[in-house]
């Protein structure tokens, strides 16, 4: 059966779990047993022939299949380095000494975006959970174990302000109750949540976008007839509500129609005053026939000549 190991990443990201699996997949060529001896041990020997093989023989040939699953699983810089290695404890040695140095540097960046990583208001909560998902599992894969009560922590508090209510109503929850709060629950709890807000919004929308169509189709003049049926709080007239009621004691008080005809009133006088004042001012202006023609008439025609 061919053997299937994942290939070790170049930056040594996945080491750890590289190294637990291709320990698993060569157990049947007692890995173990090679990774830490460069010849057959005792216990080794003691085996006996297997297969028709000498225990030497045996241990050659192992030796020469863990030496190509190896080699097929490396990226080229970690295989120059043990290329030129005379079996596979040495090789397998080096390979530790590089990607568990390596490994550890990694920790350091990885756990400070797990930690600062907070989600916005207007990103998918799913896709901020995937994405500490993946962390949570590098932290794993390079042997940094996060705890469930930890992970579950992290995630309270990398959620937006909007969601401090469903939080606060998850931790009395909690406390009131007897089941513990995993990382898990939380995730489902929030994810509901979220769907449950996106539901409302398009509801919201889509009832917006029905009454704008309505009202270019003239079905907003039927609500607006069925306005008249409204009665009012404040005055107990129909057709407005208290918001819009111009009546003392409502929303409008003094804004009406008829306080505006009342101040136009009140100006009324003044002004048919002002024209009168100043018809009778063109009046005194304007000469009389009689005037027109009296005797002065031909001296001020004269003068006017002159």
């Amino acid at each position: 059966m061919p053997i299937q190991v994942p290939k070790l990443s170049p930056d040594g990201s996945n080491w750890v779990v590289y190294h637990d699996r291709f320990i698993w997949a060569m157990q049947t060529n007692t890995f173990t047993n090679h990774a830490v001896a460069d010849a057959p041990t005792t216990a080794y020997i003691a085996v006996g022939d297997v297969s028709r093989l000498t225990p030497n023989a045996c241990w050659a040939k192992e030796e020469n299949t863990i030496k190509l699953v190896l080699s097929s699983t490396l990226p080229d810089t970690a295989f120059n380095r043990i290329k030129t290695t005379a079996n596979v404890c040495d090789a397998w040695e080096i390979l530790k000494w590089v990607y568990e140095e390596q490994s550890k540097a990694l920790v350091a960046d990885i756990i400070q975006k797990f930690r600062n990583k907070c989600c916005d208001e207007d990103e998918s909560i799913r896709s901020h959970f995937e994405y500490l998902a993946n962390l949570h599992e590098q932290l794993v894969a390079i042997g940094k174990a996060v705890t469930d009560e930890d992970y579950t922590d992290t995630l309270l508090a990398l959620l937006p302000a909007s969601y401090n209510s469903a939080v606060s109503s998850i931790s009395t929850s909690v406390c009131l109750g007897s089941k513990v709060l995993t990382a898990e629950i939380f995730e489902q709890f929030i994810i509901d949540k979220s769907k449950r807000r996106q539901v409302k919004n398009n509801c919201a929308k889509v009832q917006d976008e029905a009454l704008t169509a309505d009202s270019g189709n003239g079905k907003g003049k039927d609500q607006r007839r069925d306005k008249h049926k409204v009665k009012c709080y404040n005055c107990h007239k129909t057709s407005h509500y208290k918001s819009e009621c111009w009546a003392k004691g409502g929303s409008k008080e003094g804004q009406g129609p008829q306080q505006g005809k009342a101040a136009k009133e009140d100006a009324a006088p003044a002004e048919e005053e002002k024209e009168e004042t100043e018809a009778w001012a063109v009046m005194e202006e304007i000469p009389t026939p009689a005037e027109a023609s009296g005797p002065g008439a031909a001296d001020a025609a004269a003068t006017t000549a002159g």
